[in-house]
C-alpha cells in the first residue's frame, strides 16, 4: 500500500506485470466507456500508484483504437507561442481580435472586435454583425 498524506488515502502499488490490467479496468471497462485521458488518469490516481503512471496512461488512452475510431484523430489545433513584439510609444503597435458569436444585440451586432494596444495594453472594442474583412476594415 502507498499512504497519500493522510490514512484515508492508501493506494494500491501496482507491479509493471499489471499496469496494462489496471488501465483496461479504468478505461476499457464496459462501466466506463472510454472516458479519455483526465478521467482516467483520475480513475486510476484515486486507487492505485506506480513510477511513470501519468506517461503510461498518457500513451494508453492515446493508442485506444476505439478511442479514435470514435472521436477521430485531431491534431492540435493550437498556434506555437511566439513573442509579443515591444512598442516603445503607445499605439505604434497593436492585436486585432475578434470575440465571439455572443448574444446578437438590438442593432444586430453579434461579434466584438478588439484592438489593443502593445505599448499600454489599452484596449478598444468595437461591435459589429460580422467578422468578414469588409466589415472589419472599416473600422
Amino acid at each position: 500500500l502507498c499512504s497519500g498524506t493522510n490514512n484515508l488515502n492508501q493506494r494500491l502499488v501496482v507491479p509493471k506485470t499489471l499496469i496494462q490490467l489496471v488501465l483496461e479496468q479504468c478505461h476499457d471497462n464496459n462501466t466506463v466507456a472510454h472516458p479519455g485521458l483526465s478521467r482516467t488518469l483520475h480513475r486510476v490516481k484515486e486507487n492505485f500508484f506506480w513510477y511513470n503512471m501519468y506517461k503510461n496512461v498518457k500513451n494508453y488512452v492515446a493508442s485506444c483504437t476505439s478511442c479514435i475510431a470514435r472521436k477521430g484523430f485531431r491534431p492540435s489545433n493550437k498556434a506555437p507561442l511566439q513573442k509579443i513584439p515591444t512598442a516603445s510609444r503607445p499605439f505604434q503597435k497593436c492585436s486585432i481580435d475578434a470575440v465571439g458569436p455572443l448574444v446578437t444585440s438590438r442593432n444586430g451586432n453579434m461579434w466584438l472586435i478588439v484592438i489593443t494596444d502593445y505599448f499600454s495594453r489599452y484596449p478598444e472594442a468595437y461591435p459589429v454583425p460580422d467578422i468578414q474583412s469588409s466589415t472589419v476594415a472599416k473600422l
